[in-house]
């Protein structure tokens, strides 16, 4: 039988890594920085009310939409609009109900870059900002489900 060292020895490899641990850390890593000395925190505005008010804020007002049709849908007469950066994407589907004259009991499915469909509350300007292609938000739109 193998003889192995009682649990609350520690071995001589064992402690050899702890010393080599401690003389790697530097007293100056357990010191906690100031917020004054945060190279971070230079910029931030001193009132954090007024920096959280125009934290989601987009600085274009105006976004440019290109609409694609999917299969069996029409075309609209002006694929490309420019919309407030403020609205929700529920105005971009019921400007394409209007457009394609549809009756109240069709539906129409809108995907962004054909991907996915954002919710109807989910602001333009937002999807603008992280999705656009070019200068435009890419949005495709069918009388049936395309996708999934």
């Amino acid at each position: 039988m193998s003889s192995s060292p009682p649990p609350d020895m520690v071995t001589e490899a064992e402690a050899d890594e702890e010393e080599s641990l401690a003389s790697n850390e530097s007293p100056a890593a357990e010191m906690p920085m100031t917020m004054a000395a945060s190279m971070v925190l230079d910029h931030l505005p001193l009132d954090a009310h007024n920096a959280l008010s125009s934290a989601g804020m987009l600085e274009q007002k105006k976004i440019h939409l290109r609409f694609r049709p999917g299969p069996g849908t029409p075309s609209l007469p002006k694929p490309r609009v420019t919309i407030s950066s403020t609205h929700h994407f529920d105005w971009i589907v019921r400007y394409l109900r209007r457009q394609l004259r549809l009756d109240s009991h069709q539906s129409v499915f809108c995907y962004v870059n054909q991907v996915f469909a954002p919710g109807m509350d989910e602001q333009v300007g937002n999807l603008w900002r992280c999705f656009r292609t070019g200068e435009d938000l890419i949005v495709s739109y069918a009388v049936a489900p395309a996708f999934g």
